[in-house]
């Protein structure tokens, strides 16, 4: 989304086959024309193709037909879409539905609006009740992703999950936007501690007298279960909320019943 008062912004959804160079050329094409060029983004597709996206302005929007024909007529291009604006100066992608991670799972995006009323709005009116239901939806969510990143290590020849968290799991959460990990130390059999920082989740739970993390504490406890195939207990022993400089998580192994 771009919003522009009084600027005709439109958009260009542009599938290519090949990389860098043939995107290059589009844009040299694309900024010949246009006003200004506010955001430009790239993604490979199957088949080494990749798919373009231009957010942009123009003077007389009646030139923009002739660009996407301009476009066209370059033999690597495959297809031009137009994204016009339904209000003038605001241009929403509704092309890109539906989002992908990759190309098998569906995305969607969660703004602080929204998770600020699942995760603080919930406690404040159902207490304990939704705290426990949150660890367990962090928890089943957290299996599910160490499914995901093993089945990407397979593919990578990685094999040791230890290797797994550090450079597929935690990379992943801070792309993802839910935090940045420090892993202090990671002893499958024992106990492991990690520190993160500017937490989602802990970030809207300012002011607090207590840790404030239930879905991350699950989502942690999911990750390393499903990763080291164990059963562990996770407690949030730093907390942002709280006014710590980070929140830190103290991750040990369930000793099974002999």
């Amino acid at each position: 989304m771009i919003v522009k008062r009084g600027v005709h912004v439109y958009g260009l959804l542009i599938v290519i086959e090949g990389f860098m160079k043939r995107i290059e050329e589009v844009l040299r094409r694309i900024s010949g024309v246009v006003s200004n060029i506010y955001f430009v983004n790239y993604h490979p597709l199957p088949n080494d193709k990749s798919r373009l996206i231009v957010y942009f302005d123009v003077k007389d929007p009646k030139v923009i037909d002739e660009m996407v024909s301009d476009i066209l007529r370059l033999g690597f291009v495959e297809d031009v879409k137009v994204l016009k604006p339904k209000i003038p100066g605001l241009l929403i992608d509704t092309e890109s539905f539906p989002l992908r991670m990759g190309v098998k799972q569906r995305a969607i995006v969660f703004g602080d609006i929204i998770y600020r009323g699942l995760l603080r709005e919930s406690r404040r009116r159902f207490g304990s009740t939704a705290e426990a239901f949150l660890f367990y939806l962090g928890l089943f969510s957290g299996e599910e992703a160490a499914r995901s990143d093993m089945e990407l290590a397979f593919q990578l020849n990685i094999r040791d999950p230890v290797l797994v968290f550090s450079t597929i799991t935690a990379p992943l959460m801070k792309a993802l936007g839910y935090c940045s990990i420090e892993i202090v130390k990671i002893e499958p059999e024992n106990t492991s501690i990690i520190r993160v920082y500017d937490s989602f989740e802990c970030e809207i739970g300012k002011p607090s007298d207590k840790p404030f993390s239930h879905f991350l504490r699950g989502f942690i406890a999911g990750l390393f279960s499903g990763l080291f195939k164990q059963k562990y207990t996770v407690k949030e022993t730093k907390c942002i909320a709280k006014g710590d400089p980070y929140c830190e998580f103290i991750i040990t192994r369930v000793q099974p019943v002999l």
